[in-house]
């Protein structure tokens, strides 16, 4: 009679299949109208400091796929003027972000080709509040500008010329300055009056 033995069955753990490896964070970056832009992207910790760089590339994508815990943000665009700073981005594991920013145009300063400087004025009392209405006389030129309801004026003067300004409100001190049409084409130039018997 033949006898039949029974082995223990010993069951192996299956091998688990690795995590897929997801990218924590993706970025699109666009104009107004929707046109990918190519630019600069830094990545901050929650202290503010950067711990990753990375380019939006032609069609405007750039991903940081490693973020650590808590809060970080993005600058998105570097120096150029209008760049934005996208706040307490925060990756929970396993849902990945996306993140949308649009950039806006940036406004260079107007360029007259050699021909005359553009200056643009502020007018402020001593204590820095906008003065409104203040009016401005170049000392060559009969005639006179006016401020707006925010204190400003735009004057072009010929290039390579000096004149003298005068700036005068009512309740305060008639202030003389000189200004310079030289290299740069535009100028910014913060006007202070005082007030009358101060």
């Amino acid at each position: 009679m033949s006898r039949i033995t029974l082995l223990p069955l010993i069951l192996l753990p299956a091998l688990a299949a690795p995590a897929a490896d997801l990218c924590a964070l993706k970025l699109l970056v666009t104009d107004g109208q929707g046109t990918p832009l190519s630019v600069p992207v830094e990545l901050l910790d929650s202290s503010g400091a950067p711990i990753a760089h990375a380019s939006a590339d032609q069609e405007g994508k750039a991903e940081f796929c490693d973020l650590r815990f808590g809060n970080h943000s993005l600058v998105v665009g570097g120096d150029r003027c209008n760049s934005v700073i996208v706040r307490n981005v925060r990756y929970v594991h396993p849902e990945p972000r996306t993140v949308k920013v649009v950039l806006n145009f940036c406004i260079e300063a107007p360029s007259y080709d050699g021909t005359v400087c553009t200056f643009y004025f502020r007018l402020e009392s001593e204590q820095g509040d906008p003065l409104p209405h203040v009016e401005m006389r170049p000392s060559d030129e009969g005639r006179t500008w006016t401020a707006d309801g925010y204190g400003r004026i735009l004057k072009l003067l010929p290039y390579t010329k000096t004149a003298t300004v005068s700036f005068s409100a009512p309740g305060y001190e008639t202030r003389t300055v000189p200004v310079k049409c030289d290299n740069r084409s535009y100028h910014e130039q913060l006007v202070k009056l005082k007030r009358q018997g101060k």
